[in-house]
């Protein structure tokens, strides 16, 4: 066999391998949903991992909305008392508030949570920020 075709055999087979381990890490990928269908997959947003129990959110009562981010979710700083004036200042940790109806939040609203509810962590939410990547607690108002 001359040079040239072994060659070019050995680049058509290198192709084709590797083609064929991209599909097997695709369809491996593919299968791995925990336990979900495909159903309750897509109705997740993506980024957002829920908790098995939900654990009580100490930080804060009261949040000012930064942005809306899905229907029933919006980016929103804690409520922070500043020591030496009385003052509250929102500011860290960045949470993503869940309502339970769509369309509830705007930006710069002010929700405060009811008398009647926890404040519940319910999960994590990774986005992409102009500083990178960040990780924020999914809370949820729950009545008691």
């Amino acid at each position: 066999m001359s040079k040239g075709l072994t060659f070019f055999l050995g680049i058509f087979t290198g192709v084709l391998l590797t083609f064929g381990v991209c599909f097997v890490i695709n369809y491996a990928k593919q299968g791995d949903n925990n336990g979900e269908t495909k159903e309750e997959q897509a109705k997740l947003p993506k980024g957002m991992n829920f908790l098995d129990e939900p654990v009580p959110f100490t930080e804060a009562k009261k949040f000012k909305i930064l942005q809306v981010v899905f229907d029933d979710a919006a980016l929103a700083n804690s409520e922070k008392k500043l020591e030496f004036t009385n003052d509250f200042i929102y500011s860290d940790p960045v949470v993503l508030i869940v309502a339970d109806q769509a369309n509830t939040f705007y930006d710069d609203q002010i929700v405060k949570a009811p008398n009647d509810c926890k404040v519940m962590q319910v999960g994590t939410f990774k986005y992409e920020s102009g500083l990178g990547w960040r990780t924020v607690p999914v809370i949820r108002f729950v009545k008691e």
